[in-house]
Protein backbone atom coordinates (compact mmCIF):
# COMPACT_ATOMS: atom_id res chain seq x y z
CA UNK A 1 0.00 0.00 0.00
CA UNK A 2 1.30 3.64 -1.08
CA UNK A 3 1.90 6.31 1.28
CA UNK A 4 -1.13 8.43 -0.25
CA UNK A 5 -2.79 5.01 -0.05
CA UNK A 6 -2.42 4.46 3.66
CA UNK A 7 -3.61 8.49 4.32
CA UNK A 8 -6.64 8.51 2.64
CA UNK A 9 -7.64 5.26 4.42
CA UNK A 10 -7.01 6.80 7.41
CA UNK A 11 -9.11 9.60 5.98
CA UNK A 12 -11.90 7.93 5.83
CA UNK A 13 -11.73 6.07 9.45
CA UNK A 14 -11.83 9.51 10.73
CA UNK A 15 -15.41 11.14 9.80
CA UNK A 16 -16.59 14.23 11.51
CA UNK A 17 -20.22 15.47 11.94
CA UNK A 18 -19.87 19.61 10.91
CA UNK A 19 -22.45 22.56 10.10
CA UNK A 20 -22.36 24.08 7.02
CA UNK A 21 -25.53 27.30 6.43
CA UNK A 22 -28.11 27.75 3.70
CA UNK A 23 -29.27 31.31 4.45
CA UNK A 24 -30.51 31.22 8.49
CA UNK A 25 -30.87 27.61 8.55
CA UNK A 26 -27.98 24.98 9.91
CA UNK A 27 -27.45 21.95 7.26
CA UNK A 28 -25.32 19.02 9.53
CA UNK A 29 -22.81 16.72 7.12
CA UNK A 30 -20.59 14.48 7.51
CA UNK A 31 -17.04 15.65 6.78
CA UNK A 32 -13.65 13.62 6.76
CA UNK A 33 -10.27 14.47 8.05
CA UNK A 34 -7.40 14.23 5.55
CA UNK A 35 -4.30 14.50 7.84
CA UNK A 36 -1.59 13.64 5.71
CA UNK A 37 -1.85 15.28 2.66
CA UNK A 38 -3.26 18.86 1.82
CA UNK A 39 -1.95 21.50 -0.44
CA UNK A 40 -2.85 25.34 -0.36
CA UNK A 41 -1.24 28.38 0.85
CA UNK A 42 -1.82 29.08 4.42
CA UNK A 43 -0.46 32.62 4.41
CA UNK A 44 1.63 34.31 1.58
CA UNK A 45 4.99 34.79 2.37
CA UNK A 46 6.15 38.13 4.20
CA UNK A 47 8.50 40.31 5.71
CA UNK A 48 8.35 43.11 8.16
CA UNK A 49 10.24 45.95 9.30
CA UNK A 50 10.08 48.67 12.02
CA UNK A 51 12.54 51.26 12.49
CA UNK A 52 12.32 53.45 15.83
CA UNK A 53 14.26 56.61 16.99
CA UNK A 54 13.99 58.62 19.94
CA UNK A 55 16.05 61.17 21.87
CA UNK A 56 14.76 62.31 25.24
CA UNK A 57 15.96 66.57 25.05
CA UNK A 58 15.53 69.25 28.30
CA UNK A 59 14.88 67.46 31.18
CA UNK A 60 11.74 65.87 31.00
CA UNK A 61 10.97 65.66 27.12
CA UNK A 62 12.03 63.64 23.88
CA UNK A 63 11.20 63.32 20.59
CA UNK A 64 10.99 60.07 17.94
CA UNK A 65 10.06 58.71 14.91
CA UNK A 66 9.09 55.50 13.78
CA UNK A 67 8.71 53.60 9.82
CA UNK A 68 7.46 50.40 9.43
CA UNK A 69 6.97 48.48 6.18
CA UNK A 70 4.72 45.03 5.53
CA UNK A 71 5.81 43.79 2.33
CA UNK A 72 3.78 40.26 1.00
CA UNK A 73 3.51 38.73 -1.98
CA UNK A 74 0.98 39.44 -4.37
CA UNK A 75 0.25 42.94 -2.19
CA UNK A 76 1.56 46.38 -2.45
CA UNK A 77 3.85 47.17 0.35
CA UNK A 78 2.25 48.95 3.60
CA UNK A 79 4.39 51.64 4.60
CA UNK A 80 3.55 53.54 7.54
CA UNK A 81 5.42 56.43 9.83
CA UNK A 82 5.22 59.08 11.81
CA UNK A 83 7.12 61.33 14.72
CA UNK A 84 5.87 61.78 17.94
CA UNK A 85 7.12 64.13 20.76
CA UNK A 86 6.52 64.62 24.76
CA UNK A 87 7.23 68.12 25.63
CA UNK A 88 7.40 68.97 29.47
CA UNK A 89 8.07 71.89 30.99
CA UNK A 90 10.97 72.73 33.56
CA UNK A 91 8.99 72.40 36.75
CA UNK A 92 6.94 69.63 35.35
CA UNK A 93 3.77 71.14 35.99
CA UNK A 94 2.75 71.29 32.04
CA UNK A 95 2.91 69.27 28.94
CA UNK A 96 2.60 68.69 25.66
CA UNK A 97 2.55 65.37 23.77
CA UNK A 98 1.32 63.78 20.34
CA UNK A 99 2.30 62.31 17.20
CA UNK A 100 1.67 62.79 13.47
CA UNK A 101 1.45 59.66 10.85
CA UNK A 102 1.00 59.02 7.51
CA UNK A 103 0.34 55.46 5.75
CA UNK A 104 0.31 54.30 2.17
CA UNK A 105 -0.98 51.01 1.42
CA UNK A 106 -1.74 51.21 -2.37
CA UNK A 107 -0.30 53.05 -5.25
CA UNK A 108 -2.55 56.19 -5.15
CA UNK A 109 -3.86 57.04 -1.50
CA UNK A 110 -2.13 58.30 1.35
CA UNK A 111 -3.61 58.82 5.00
CA UNK A 112 -2.43 60.71 7.60
CA UNK A 113 -3.09 60.93 11.29
CA UNK A 114 -2.58 63.71 13.68
CA UNK A 115 -2.98 63.74 17.96
CA UNK A 116 -1.95 65.91 20.45
CA UNK A 117 -3.08 66.58 24.28
CA UNK A 118 -2.07 69.49 26.42
CA UNK A 119 -1.25 68.49 29.91
CA UNK A 120 -1.70 69.85 33.51
CA UNK A 121 0.52 67.22 34.86
CA UNK A 122 0.87 68.34 38.77
CA UNK A 123 -0.70 70.21 41.43
CA UNK A 124 -2.27 69.63 44.48
CA UNK A 125 -5.92 69.29 43.89
CA UNK A 126 -6.55 69.93 40.48
CA UNK A 127 -5.30 68.05 36.65
CA UNK A 128 -6.48 68.91 33.35
CA UNK A 129 -5.95 67.29 30.05
CA UNK A 130 -7.54 68.07 26.46
CA UNK A 131 -6.78 66.93 23.30
CA UNK A 132 -7.93 66.05 19.48
CA UNK A 133 -7.19 63.62 17.06
CA UNK A 134 -7.95 63.61 13.56
CA UNK A 135 -7.91 60.11 11.45
CA UNK A 136 -7.66 60.59 7.74
CA UNK A 137 -10.55 58.21 5.75
CA UNK A 138 -7.44 56.73 3.39
CA UNK A 139 -5.77 56.02 6.79
CA UNK A 140 -4.66 52.30 7.34
CA UNK A 141 -2.24 51.35 10.05
CA UNK A 142 -3.33 47.92 10.46
CA UNK A 143 -0.78 45.77 9.24
CA UNK A 144 1.90 46.21 11.85
CA UNK A 145 -0.22 48.59 14.47
CA UNK A 146 -4.40 48.71 15.34
CA UNK A 147 -6.74 51.58 14.95
CA UNK A 148 -10.64 51.16 16.08
CA UNK A 149 -11.78 53.52 12.73
CA UNK A 150 -10.69 55.90 10.89
CA UNK A 151 -12.83 58.91 8.97
CA UNK A 152 -12.72 60.39 12.26
CA UNK A 153 -11.95 64.24 13.97
CA UNK A 154 -12.50 64.25 17.61
CA UNK A 155 -11.86 65.98 20.60
CA UNK A 156 -11.86 65.42 24.71
CA UNK A 157 -11.53 67.42 27.84
CA UNK A 158 -10.70 66.17 31.24
CA UNK A 159 -10.68 67.09 35.24
CA UNK A 160 -9.84 65.99 38.21
CA UNK A 161 -10.11 67.43 41.66
CA UNK A 162 -8.05 64.99 43.95
CA UNK A 163 -7.73 65.36 47.73
CA UNK A 164 -4.98 63.77 49.50
CA UNK A 165 -5.33 64.54 53.12
CA UNK A 166 -7.43 62.33 55.99
CA UNK A 167 -10.52 63.91 56.09
CA UNK A 168 -13.48 61.97 58.42
CA UNK A 169 -13.27 58.27 56.96
CA UNK A 170 -11.79 59.36 53.71
CA UNK A 171 -7.92 58.97 53.06
CA UNK A 172 -8.31 60.21 49.84
CA UNK A 173 -10.42 61.09 46.39
CA UNK A 174 -10.51 61.38 42.88
CA UNK A 175 -13.30 63.05 41.04
CA UNK A 176 -13.37 63.25 37.72
CA UNK A 177 -15.24 65.29 35.13
CA UNK A 178 -15.16 64.15 31.18
CA UNK A 179 -16.38 65.37 27.89
CA UNK A 180 -16.06 63.91 23.99
CA UNK A 181 -17.49 64.16 20.87
CA UNK A 182 -16.26 63.36 17.02
CA UNK A 183 -17.50 63.99 13.63
CA UNK A 184 -16.64 62.37 10.63
CA UNK A 185 -15.19 63.58 7.55
CA UNK A 186 -19.22 64.44 6.57
CA UNK A 187 -19.39 66.35 9.22
CA UNK A 188 -21.69 64.04 10.66
CA UNK A 189 -21.73 64.06 14.91
CA UNK A 190 -21.37 60.00 16.11
CA UNK A 191 -19.86 60.94 19.27
CA UNK A 192 -21.37 63.12 21.75
CA UNK A 193 -21.30 62.41 25.61
CA UNK A 194 -19.69 62.52 28.96
CA UNK A 195 -19.30 61.51 32.91
CA UNK A 196 -18.66 62.05 36.08
CA UNK A 197 -16.90 59.84 37.86
CA UNK A 198 -15.43 59.23 41.74
CA UNK A 199 -12.64 57.25 43.39
CA UNK A 200 -13.13 57.36 47.76
CA UNK A 201 -10.54 55.16 49.26
CA UNK A 202 -11.56 54.99 53.44
CA UNK A 203 -9.28 55.11 55.95
CA UNK A 204 -9.88 51.27 56.42
CA UNK A 205 -8.54 50.45 53.08
CA UNK A 206 -11.96 49.77 51.35
CA UNK A 207 -12.91 51.78 48.12
CA UNK A 208 -16.05 53.32 46.79
CA UNK A 209 -16.23 54.26 43.19
CA UNK A 210 -19.49 55.59 41.39
CA UNK A 211 -20.01 57.52 37.76
CA UNK A 212 -22.92 58.54 35.57
CA UNK A 213 -22.36 59.16 31.91
CA UNK A 214 -24.85 61.02 29.27
CA UNK A 215 -24.55 60.02 25.66
CA UNK A 216 -26.34 62.30 23.06
CA UNK A 217 -25.24 61.98 19.75
CA UNK A 218 -28.36 61.75 16.99
CA UNK A 219 -27.01 59.02 14.44
CA UNK A 220 -24.23 56.33 14.08
CA UNK A 221 -22.64 56.13 10.66
CA UNK A 222 -21.60 52.49 11.39
CA UNK A 223 -24.65 50.78 13.13
CA UNK A 224 -26.00 50.46 9.08
CA UNK A 225 -22.66 48.49 7.85
CA UNK A 226 -22.10 50.76 5.39
CA UNK A 227 -25.88 51.46 4.38
CA UNK A 228 -25.88 54.68 5.63
CA UNK A 229 -26.81 56.93 8.49
CA UNK A 230 -29.03 55.45 11.72
CA UNK A 231 -30.88 58.08 13.74
CA UNK A 232 -31.12 56.91 17.76
CA UNK A 233 -34.30 55.91 18.79
CA UNK A 234 -33.92 57.67 21.90
CA UNK A 235 -31.42 60.42 23.15
CA UNK A 236 -29.71 61.12 25.45
CA UNK A 237 -28.77 57.97 27.32
CA UNK A 238 -28.02 57.53 30.94
CA UNK A 239 -26.10 54.78 32.42
CA UNK A 240 -24.31 54.45 36.42
CA UNK A 241 -22.20 52.22 38.08
CA UNK A 242 -20.58 51.86 40.87
CA UNK A 243 -17.83 49.41 42.76
CA UNK A 244 -17.14 48.42 46.71
CA UNK A 245 -13.87 47.15 47.37
CA UNK A 246 -13.21 45.82 50.78
CA UNK A 247 -9.55 45.88 52.19
CA UNK A 248 -7.43 44.18 49.73
CA UNK A 249 -4.73 43.69 52.12
CA UNK A 250 -6.99 40.70 53.98
CA UNK A 251 -6.99 37.16 53.29
CA UNK A 252 -10.22 37.29 51.89
CA UNK A 253 -11.81 40.54 49.63
CA UNK A 254 -15.20 41.45 48.16
CA UNK A 255 -15.71 43.16 45.07
CA UNK A 256 -19.49 44.47 44.05
CA UNK A 257 -19.93 46.48 40.66
CA UNK A 258 -23.65 47.11 40.11
CA UNK A 259 -24.81 49.12 37.01
CA UNK A 260 -28.02 49.99 35.20
CA UNK A 261 -29.09 52.50 32.60
CA UNK A 262 -30.98 53.24 28.99
CA UNK A 263 -30.48 51.28 26.10
CA UNK A 264 -31.83 52.82 22.47
CA UNK A 265 -35.02 52.48 23.72
CA UNK A 266 -34.95 49.78 25.97
CA UNK A 267 -32.90 49.58 28.91
CA UNK A 268 -30.02 47.17 30.92
CA UNK A 269 -28.87 45.97 34.02
CA UNK A 270 -25.69 44.50 35.86
CA UNK A 271 -23.82 42.91 38.71
CA UNK A 272 -20.78 41.89 38.96
CA UNK A 273 -19.32 39.75 42.31
CA UNK A 274 -16.00 38.80 42.94
CA UNK A 275 -13.87 37.04 45.40
CA UNK A 276 -10.09 37.27 46.03
CA UNK A 277 -8.65 34.25 48.14
CA UNK A 278 -4.51 34.63 49.59
CA UNK A 279 -4.16 31.86 51.79
CA UNK A 280 -1.04 32.54 52.05
CA UNK A 281 1.92 34.96 50.80
CA UNK A 282 2.55 33.15 47.50
CA UNK A 283 -0.93 31.85 46.73
CA UNK A 284 -3.91 33.72 45.17
CA UNK A 285 -7.00 32.83 44.06
CA UNK A 286 -10.04 35.03 42.11
CA UNK A 287 -13.44 34.20 40.83
CA UNK A 288 -16.10 36.29 40.01
CA UNK A 289 -19.11 36.66 37.26
CA UNK A 290 -21.00 39.20 35.74
CA UNK A 291 -24.57 39.00 34.67
CA UNK A 292 -26.03 41.23 32.11
CA UNK A 293 -29.04 41.85 30.88
CA UNK A 294 -30.72 43.68 28.00
CA UNK A 295 -34.74 43.98 28.17
CA UNK A 296 -36.04 45.64 24.06
CA UNK A 297 -32.72 47.39 23.04
CA UNK A 298 -32.75 48.10 19.19
CA UNK A 299 -30.08 46.23 17.72
CA UNK A 300 -28.81 46.21 13.66
CA UNK A 301 -29.49 42.44 12.97
CA UNK A 302 -28.41 42.33 8.95
CA UNK A 303 -28.48 43.74 5.53
CA UNK A 304 -30.82 41.84 3.28
CA UNK A 305 -29.67 42.72 -0.31
CA UNK A 306 -30.63 46.45 0.07
CA UNK A 307 -32.76 46.61 3.27
CA UNK A 308 -31.21 47.08 6.84
CA UNK A 309 -33.13 44.86 9.59
CA UNK A 310 -33.44 45.75 12.86
CA UNK A 311 -35.18 44.32 15.81
CA UNK A 312 -35.46 44.41 19.65
CA UNK A 313 -33.20 42.57 21.16
CA UNK A 314 -33.46 40.32 24.63
CA UNK A 315 -30.50 39.60 25.98
CA UNK A 316 -29.17 37.54 29.40
CA UNK A 317 -25.21 36.84 29.51
CA UNK A 318 -23.19 35.57 32.10
CA UNK A 319 -19.82 36.18 32.58
CA UNK A 320 -17.49 33.86 34.75
CA UNK A 321 -13.62 33.87 35.58
CA UNK A 322 -11.65 32.19 37.82
CA UNK A 323 -7.55 32.07 38.29
CA UNK A 324 -4.99 30.52 40.59
CA UNK A 325 -1.44 31.76 40.79
CA UNK A 326 1.39 29.74 43.14
CA UNK A 327 5.11 31.54 43.73
CA UNK A 328 6.79 27.94 45.24
CA UNK A 329 10.49 29.95 44.12
CA UNK A 330 11.80 32.63 42.77
CA UNK A 331 12.71 29.90 39.44
CA UNK A 332 9.43 28.02 39.60
CA UNK A 333 5.67 29.95 39.11
CA UNK A 334 2.64 28.28 38.75
CA UNK A 335 -0.43 29.90 36.95
CA UNK A 336 -4.11 28.97 35.86
CA UNK A 337 -6.68 30.54 34.35
CA UNK A 338 -10.21 30.48 32.88
CA UNK A 339 -13.34 32.64 31.67
CA UNK A 340 -16.45 31.33 30.65
CA UNK A 341 -19.06 33.12 28.54
CA UNK A 342 -23.06 31.80 28.04
CA UNK A 343 -25.73 34.09 26.33
CA UNK A 344 -28.89 33.97 24.90
CA UNK A 345 -30.41 36.43 22.71
CA UNK A 346 -34.27 36.46 21.85
CA UNK A 347 -34.62 39.08 18.78
CA UNK A 348 -38.33 40.47 18.39
CA UNK A 349 -40.25 42.76 16.24
CA UNK A 350 -38.32 42.52 12.99
CA UNK A 351 -38.52 45.79 10.62
CA UNK A 352 -36.90 47.45 7.61
CA UNK A 353 -35.00 51.04 8.42
CA UNK A 354 -36.50 53.56 6.37
CA UNK A 355 -34.48 56.56 7.93
CA UNK A 356 -34.70 58.76 10.53
CA UNK A 357 -37.06 57.36 12.78
CA UNK A 358 -38.98 55.65 10.44
CA UNK A 359 -39.27 51.61 9.95
CA UNK A 360 -41.46 49.26 8.36
CA UNK A 361 -44.28 47.03 10.22
CA UNK A 362 -43.21 43.72 10.98
CA UNK A 363 -41.40 41.62 8.95
CA UNK A 364 -41.52 37.68 9.58
CA UNK A 365 -39.24 36.27 7.34
CA UNK A 366 -36.19 36.47 9.48
CA UNK A 367 -34.79 34.38 12.71
CA UNK A 368 -31.34 35.47 14.44
CA UNK A 369 -31.93 33.71 17.55
CA UNK A 370 -28.97 32.23 18.92
CA UNK A 371 -27.57 30.64 22.40
CA UNK A 372 -23.57 31.00 22.83
CA UNK A 373 -21.47 29.74 25.17
CA UNK A 374 -17.67 29.22 25.48
CA UNK A 375 -14.92 28.48 27.49
CA UNK A 376 -11.86 29.19 27.48
CA UNK A 377 -8.50 28.37 29.96
CA UNK A 378 -5.14 28.65 30.11
CA UNK A 379 -2.75 26.82 32.41
CA UNK A 380 1.15 28.31 32.52
CA UNK A 381 4.31 26.64 34.35
CA UNK A 382 7.59 28.74 33.97
CA UNK A 383 10.63 27.67 35.63
CA UNK A 384 13.76 29.33 35.15
CA UNK A 385 16.27 26.65 34.86
CA UNK A 386 19.74 28.86 35.23
CA UNK A 387 19.85 32.52 35.58
CA UNK A 388 18.13 34.18 33.08
CA UNK A 389 17.28 31.19 31.28
CA UNK A 390 13.24 30.31 31.16
CA UNK A 391 11.29 27.12 30.34
CA UNK A 392 7.56 28.10 29.61
CA UNK A 393 5.40 25.18 29.67
CA UNK A 394 1.42 26.58 28.58
CA UNK A 395 -1.76 24.61 27.77
CA UNK A 396 -4.41 26.20 26.18
CA UNK A 397 -8.21 24.83 26.11
CA UNK A 398 -11.13 26.46 23.86
CA UNK A 399 -14.50 25.54 24.17
CA UNK A 400 -17.43 27.59 22.04
CA UNK A 401 -20.89 26.27 21.06
CA UNK A 402 -23.06 28.15 19.02
CA UNK A 403 -26.66 27.17 19.14
CA UNK A 404 -29.30 28.85 17.09
CA UNK A 405 -32.18 26.62 18.07
CA UNK A 406 -32.24 27.98 21.80
CA UNK A 407 -32.52 31.76 22.69
CA UNK A 408 -32.49 32.08 26.51
CA UNK A 409 -29.97 31.21 29.21
CA UNK A 410 -30.90 27.91 30.87
CA UNK A 411 -27.44 27.71 33.63
CA UNK A 412 -27.49 24.29 34.27
CA UNK A 413 -27.77 23.11 30.27
CA UNK A 414 -25.20 25.83 29.07
CA UNK A 415 -22.81 25.01 31.73
CA UNK A 416 -23.27 21.00 30.66
CA UNK A 417 -22.28 22.60 27.74
CA UNK A 418 -19.08 24.19 28.70
CA UNK A 419 -17.42 21.08 29.78
CA UNK A 420 -18.92 18.92 27.24
CA UNK A 421 -16.55 17.43 24.52
CA UNK A 422 -15.19 19.18 21.34
CA UNK A 423 -12.70 21.71 22.95
CA UNK A 424 -9.49 22.41 20.87
CA UNK A 425 -6.47 22.31 22.91
CA UNK A 426 -3.07 23.79 22.51
CA UNK A 427 0.65 22.50 24.04
CA UNK A 428 3.20 24.85 23.64
CA UNK A 429 6.92 24.54 24.89
CA UNK A 430 9.00 27.71 25.16
CA UNK A 431 12.82 27.37 26.32
CA UNK A 432 15.42 30.45 26.49
CA UNK A 433 19.10 30.47 27.00
CA UNK A 434 20.88 33.31 27.88
CA UNK A 435 24.51 33.24 26.62
CA UNK A 436 27.16 35.40 28.93
CA UNK A 437 29.11 36.14 26.08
Amino acid sequence: MTQEETADYARLMSPREDTTWEGSTPVLHTSYLDTAFRTGTVEPVANYTVIRVKQDILNHSSVGAILTSAGQESYHPATTGGVDWRLVTNDNKYGVRGQAIFSRVDSEDIGYGLDMTIDKLSGKHIRAAIGGTIKDPNLNINRLGYSSRVDSRSTWGWMQYRTNDDWWIIRNSYNNLNFYTAWNFDGVNYRLGGNFNTYIEFINNWSLGTGLEVQGEKYDDLETRGMGLWEWPVRPTFSWWAELVTDQRKMVSFTINPGVGSDRGGSWWAQYFGIDLRPRSNMELSVGANYHKTDNGLRWVINDEDSVVFADLDKNQLFMHASAGIVFNRNLTFQLSAVALISGLDYQNYRYYRGGQNYSGPVGLYNEDYNFSALNSTMLIRWEYSPGSTLFLVWTRARPEFDSGVNDLDFSRDVDRLFSGGDQNVFLLKASYWMNI
